[in-house]
């Protein structure tokens, strides 16, 4: 009776910290362009688990302040943070070139891609995981500033959108749920 309860125990997953949205959103799915100039699609991410990140290169607060936080989760993931590539996908596609995402995004780690593309594509990646933008009015310079949220989508090894991560300042939180989605998907 003792090796069964044992058994049961060792059996039972550690549930998410974060929202798990398994059929909710749709799988990944796009065309844009990446950091490089090219055209990029969903399929080349394919084969590792995934975050997706919507941000932009302006950004003074949310986007560095959400990167450095995912940076310190792969950290603490040690080796097994090469099993993971995260995507910065752009909400102001009017300043956010290949070359400007490039730049910003080796300022943060090679797990980092950032892909671009016009309004329309990138709205309809936004669309499709209810994560809406705005840009503000422009001052006297020009400048603005795009309201958009923190939410990062964790994607599976094939491409399912699996889990809206838990507030990536908590990051015992987070490096769990990457941790028994790596197990899920069997790559540890």
């Amino acid at each position: 009776m003792l090796l069964c309860c044992v058994l049961a125990a060792c059996q039972q997953s550690v549930p998410w910290q974060g929202r798990d949205v398994s059929g909710i959103f749709p799988d990944l799915s796009f065309s844009l362009i990446g950091s490089d100039g090219q055209e990029v699609q969903a399929g080349d991410f394919v084969g590792k688990p995934t975050l997706l990140y919507f941000g932009f290169t302006n950004c003074p607060g949310v986007c560095p302040t959400t990167l450095a936080q995912i940076s310190a989760a792969l950290d603490q993931l040690g080796q097994e943070a090469a099993h993971f590539q995260v995507i910065l996908a752009s909400v102001d596609p009017r300043r956010d070139t290949p070359s400007a995402m490039k730049e910003y995004t080796a300022r943060f780690g090679p797990w980092l891609q950032g892909v671009t593309g016009d309004e329309q594509a990138l709205k309809d990646l936004n669309h499709a995981y209810k994560v809406d933008f705005s840009a503000l009015a422009a001052d006297e310079d020009g400048e603005y500033d795009v309201l958009h949220s923190n939410r990062v989508f964790a994607f599976d090894s094939r491409g399912r959108c699996r889990l809206l991560l838990p507030d990536t300042a908590d990051t015992q939180a987070v490096v769990s749920d990457l941790r028994k989605l790596l197990a899920e998907d069997g790559m540890i």
